[in-house]
């Protein structure tokens, strides 16, 4: 019984360093996408990934995509 609880006691001991391994790798990834998040102005990678693309458009792709939300006025398509 004393070397199952102390088994125990070891397995236990490899969980907690695993899950406190696992924890500090994670507090990593966080502050390092923090700081790229900085580089932006706060704005983010999306939303600077999403100007970057606008920004490789051709002037005819902007006409067609800024159409899309357009129609005539007083028209109900309901």
């Amino acid at each position: 019984m004393q070397q199952d609880a102390s088994e125990l006691d070891r397995d236990r001991e490899r969980r907690i360093a695993a899950i406190t391994q696992r924890e500090a790798a994670e507090k990593e990834a966080d502050e390092t996408a923090r700081a790229r998040t900085a580089e932006h102005g706060g704005r983010g990678n999306f939303v600077h990934g999403l100007n970057r693309e606008a920004g490789n458009l051709d002037i005819g792709e902007r006409m067609r995509r800024g159409k899309q939300g357009m129609g005539r006025e007083g028209r109900d398509d309901d």
